[in-house]
């Protein structure tokens, strides 16, 4: 009993989200609202069952679920060091529903070898991905990629731009990229920058 009321508490809360709100968080993906409703119902009500629960989830082809228990092994929280290959295993069947978040992850973690070689075309292409899907984080690390000249021409004007997109959606990280760019350029603008960062950190 207490489980059926558990879920249908879960049910009424997932229901305060409005239509153009889900459609928002699903555009341009492959996931299904259910899988979403799923994941949110299993997020508040499962407490110490939760990693059994989401091992059932993800087996269901869950996005979400596959995309936390990325998160999980990329962290070590199962093993107590973390298992990179089994996350980036994880975060690539939840882009296969066009999980953005995934994407990125996919992204840092070939640009950063940590499933074998700096793969920085790779990177840039998980990184395009997950922009396209509404990621604004990948919008700051394509910054990065220009910036550096990582799998595609360096170009510090295009970083400029994408760091100024990324924080015009509160990107912290974005900020601080931008303080940096202004280095020995402009101190009003550096000081600007790392304060409006510290303010959303």
């Amino acid at each position: 009993e207490k489980t059926i009321k558990q879920v249908k508490k879960a049910q009424t809360e997932f229901a305060k989200y409005s239509q153009e709100q889900v459609d928002k968080i699903l555009e341009n993906t492959d996931i299904s609202v259910n899988d979403l409703q799923n994941f949110l119902i299993l997020e508040m009500n499962d407490g110490s069952n939760f990693d059994f629960s989401l091992v059932n989830l993800a087996n269901q082809d869950n996005p979400y679920a596959n995309y936390e228990l990325g998160k999980k092994e990329y962290r070590g929280e199962f093993e107590g060091k973390p298992n990179y290959g089994k996350a980036f295993n994880y975060f690539e069947k939840a882009a296969l529903k066009n999980h953005p978040s995934a994407y990125w992850m996919m992204g840092n973690m070939v640009k950063n070898g940590l499933i074998g070689n700096y793969e920085y075309d790779k990177a840039f292409e998980y990184f395009e991905k997950a922009k396209n899907l509404g990621s604004v984080a990948a919008i700051n690390s394509l910054g990065i990629m220009y910036q550096n000249g990582y799998g595609v021409k360096q170009d510090e004007d295009m970083a400029f731009r994408l760091f100024k997109e990324a924080a015009s959606k509160n990107y912290a990280y974005a900020f601080n990229n931008l303080a940096n760019y202004y280095k020995g350029k402009d101190n009003e603008k550096v000081f600007e920058y790392f304060y409006k960062m510290r303010e959303i950190y």
